[in-house]
Formats: C-alpha cells, structure tokens, sequence
C-alpha cells in the first residue's frame, strides 16, 4: 500500500478522513487535539511522525487487540492502544501505522 500519510486529507482544520480499505476505514487523526506527535495542528500530514488511530468495519468501531484478526499486528499495537470497543491508539508511530494498513490491505481487505 502506498504511504498512507498521502491517503489523509483534512475534512476541517483537526480532523483526517478515514483511510478507506475494503470494509475497513481506519480513523488516523493528528492534531492539538488528538494523540499526535507534534501535538499541533499541522497542514501537512508528512509533518508528524505518531498518530491517533481507530479502526473501523463496515463502520462499526472494532478492537483490535480483542479482533483474532489482528493478531499478526497486535504486539505492534497492544502497548498503545486503549482496550474495549470505542478505544483508540494513542501516539503510534507512522512506521507502525503503515504496518497495520498493509496488514489489512493484504490479509483482510474484500
């Protein structure tokens, strides 16, 4: 999959679209607000280097970390993401964000 920090296009002035793949739409966020390294809000995604991150399918807000799915991916995920069904991961690095995006284009995508 292409370098998903290109995928993300602002939709207001804190907020990303989703990253849509197959059924799967990963909320990838940065901001003042969110759980972003810088926790600023930038206009170029390139900028940051860890992100927030919620995974979507079929627009149903899913765990990972309880997803046996995901279990390729969720060492890379399981010490910075908060358990339970709205939980979210915070301040992940792009290098692993990219990771969960091929993982799910390749394994998981319809």
């Amino acid at each position: 999959m292409e370098d998903f920090k290109k995928l993300l296009v602002r939709c207001s002035p804190g907020m990303y679209e989703r990253v849509v793949i197959g059924d799967f739409g990963l909320s990838i966020q940065a901001s003042s607000t969110h759980y972003s390294s810088p926790r600023k809000t930038l206009s170029d995604a390139q900028d940051y280097n860890e992100f927030e991150l919620a995974i979507f399918e079929n627009d149903e807000w899913i765990d990972p970390l309880e997803d046996e799915r995901f279990v390729e991916v969720i060492g890379l995920l399981k010490d910075r993401y908060e358990p339970g069904p709205f939980g979210v991961g915070a301040y992940i690095p792009d290098h692993i964000i990219q990771t969960v995006c091929n993982f799910i284009e390749t394994n998981l995508a319809v």
